[in-house]
């Protein structure tokens, strides 16, 4: 369910004061989806390339990201988290779900646990009001072609990192199609 007009003028003003009156902001920096390093790497069981496969693609560069930041894995034994090194991980660990996604419980030994998906944006509002550290909301946007994070979160937009873009975008909360809540693990296996 997506909230268009003057029903998302409501629902934002029914939010808490403290995301009305501040900007939230979260400290990621996306690495490049189409970085040279991995761009042509085939994409799990798909017939594409990482950087060819823009919501799977755009996907896996913000899990690399996330993981590189919060798995006691990253950096052992060549292993960089990256989005080549993830994928190539996820290949040996049986954590594609086919063609279409990940498998979300063969991602807790590197530190990420599954939360929810929403399409309701008072839910994903509420979210960044309770956003810690260890949590990761990745919002789905160009009309359901890629998947990024916010980077300052407004009462009436917000500024995203865009994993093929280099550069901060702003969007409306109504160009939400979906968001994903994640959630760093507290103790990753060695």
């Amino acid at each position: 369910r997506r909230v268009h007009g003057d029903s998302l003028t409501k629902s934002m003003k029914a939010l808490p004061l403290i995301l009305v009156a501040t900007a939230i902001i979260a400290t990621y920096q996306l690495s490049d989806m189409c970085d040279k390093r991995w761009a042509y790497t085939q994409l799990g069981k798909t017939n594409t390339t990482i950087c060819e496969n823009y919501p799977l693609g755009s996907f896996l560069t913000i899990l690399s990201d996330f993981v590189q930041r919060n798995s006691k894995l990253c950096n052992k034994g060549g292993f960089f988290c990256n989005p080549s090194d993830l994928n190539e991980w996820l290949n040996k660990n049986d954590g594609w779900d086919g063609t279409t996604g990940f498998k979300w419980r063969k991602l807790a030994p590197l530190g990420i646990v599954f939360k929810e998906c929403t399409t309701d944006i008072k839910v994903v509002a509420a979210w960044y009001q309770m956003k810690k550290s260890e949590t990761i909301i990745v919002l789905n946007i160009d009309n359901g072609n890629i998947w990024s994070i916010a980077e300052f979160v407004y009462p009436d937009h917000l500024k995203v990192n865009h994993p093929r873009k280099s550069s901060t975008e702003q969007i409306e909360w109504d160009q939400i199609t979906k968001a994903c809540h994640l959630e760093k693990v507290s103790e990753v296996a060695n």
